[in-house]
């Protein structure tokens, strides 16, 4: 019987080719890579690929990389975030960032997707879930299902690339950095207990 591990979130995640963290895992694991990264989106994509691949599946292995709360909501993969809209002038998400944005709004919405996903993922015990905290802005939610990646530190403290697609700084990481990142998830997952666990992001 084939075995899955989803990958999602955003750019920290998006690239799986040989020399990532992803493709380390896959490779180690012998699971089939599922998921995607979406580069400058907001979470709303990450929840509806979650809901998508859980009808069609249950993954083993599910990590999740949490973004920072500010980005735009869109079904399309349009990188809107305050980043990107002002370096490619993207009217109308300068005109929501300068006349609609909320950040209480966006940071109790992250808030309330942590409780609905901790929620989702309480009906899938058998599964080993890793969250990952990719900025200090995520929404200080303590997750009650899987464990928990960053607290000092989260990704973007070790971030060497703009482009995630950069194949010598896969994932805005360096080479060494990713293959640190599955070494520690390796271990998390080898010795996986369900729990609200936090464990320090050193890379």
């Amino acid at each position: 019987m084939d075995k899955y591990i989803l990958i999602t979130g955003d750019s920290f995640c998006a690239n799986r080719k040989e020399g990532s963290w992803g493709s380390h895992l896959e490779n180690n694991l012998g699971h089939k890579l599922l998921g995607n990264g979406y580069p400058g989106c907001s979470w709303w994509l990450t929840r509806k690929e979650l809901i998508n691949t859980l009808k069609s599946c249950t993954p083993n292995i599910m990590v999740f990389c949490h973004t920072e709360p500010y980005r735009i909501f869109s079904d399309k993969q349009d990188p809107l975030n305050l980043n990107s809209v002002y370096k490619h002038n993207i009217k109308y998400g300068i005109e929501y960032y300068e006349n609609i944005f909320s950040a209480d709004f966006h940071n109790w919405a992250q808030e309330m997707w942590f409780r609905e996903l901790d929620f989702i993922l309480s009906n899938y015990k058998s599964s080993k879930i890793i969250h990952i905290k990719n900025f200090p802005a995520v929404a200080p939610y303590r997750f009650k299902t899987g464990i928990t990646i960053g607290q000092k530190h989260t990704l973007v403290d070790y971030k060497v690339g703009n482009s995630s697609s950069n194949e010598n700084s896969p994932n805005h990481l360096s080479i060494e950095s990713n293959l640190k990142l599955a070494t520690l998830l390796l271990d998390i997952i080898n010795n996986y207990e369900n729990s609200e666990k936090i464990v320090e992001l050193r890379l």
